[in-house]
């Protein structure tokens, strides 16, 4: 449909402009060496690797901000809504985060042979659902292009940096509160952290829809 051809069209538009080859390199000196250096199972190094990468995601949103902001008179102008393109670019920010993400707890897995406890892959992989969800959500009300190092430019930063992390905290919330209801039953709880990542992007998703007819230049 139209907001899986937007999410492949924003996520060419990524690649082309270089951006993914910057997430790749900041992935490769920031994340890399917390992960060879080992972690335990729910180890603090989990928390601040999800925050690095969700610093990733504040930058690509204002990236976008900055680059691509101008060039949605092309979409406002014509006769359909503009839901599917902040769809598209909400699910494109989630993917590259996502994927960002996997190959940390593959490194970890390859490095240490134990999986990450079922909490820590909570916070890993809600945090960036959550943060797409707030920075798409936020660059429909930006009305004004941010300066570099501006208030607005920061501001787009850390509200996404920061929005990802509560959500990364509140699925693990969620896993632990199975944990104390249902004991140890691990496929009860990875049941319910896919309902919950379920429940984050649909909810992320009319979001951001109900949000974008409201955008405007």
């Amino acid at each position: 449909g139209e907001t899986g051809l937007m999410t492949r069209l924003h996520l060419v538009r990524i690649w082309r402009d270089g951006s993914v080859l910057f997430v790749g390199l900041f992935a490769l000196v920031a994340v890399l060496p917390a992960a060879l250096g080992g972690t335990g199972p729910g180890g603090g190094t989990v928390l601040s690797v999800a925050q690095t990468l969700l610093f990733l995601q504040g930058i690509l949103a204002m990236n976008w901000a900055f680059y691509e902001r101008e060039n949605l008179w092309i979409v406002l102008t014509g006769s359909g809504a503009p839901g599917a393109y902040f769809r598209g670019l909400m699910l494109s920010l989630a993917a590259i985060g996502l994927g960002t993400s996997v190959a940390f707890v593959a490194v970890v897995l390859a490095v240490s042979g134990t999986t990450p406890s079922l909490d820590a892959l909570a916070l890993t992989i809600a945090s960036p659902i959550a943060a797409a969800t707030v920075a798409t959500a936020l660059l429909t009300r930006v009305k004004l292009k941010p300066s570099a190092f501006s208030f607005a430019a920061l501001g787009i930063f850390f509200v996404v940096s920061i929005g990802g992390l509560f959500g990364g905290l509140a699925a693990q919330g969620v896993v632990r509160l199975a944990d104390v209801v249902l004991g140890f039953a691990y496929l009860v709880q990875a049941s319910v952290l896919a309902a919950f990542l379920l429940v984050l992007t649909a909810l992320g998703l009319y979001s951001v829809t109900r949000l974008a007819p409201a955008f405007r230049l």
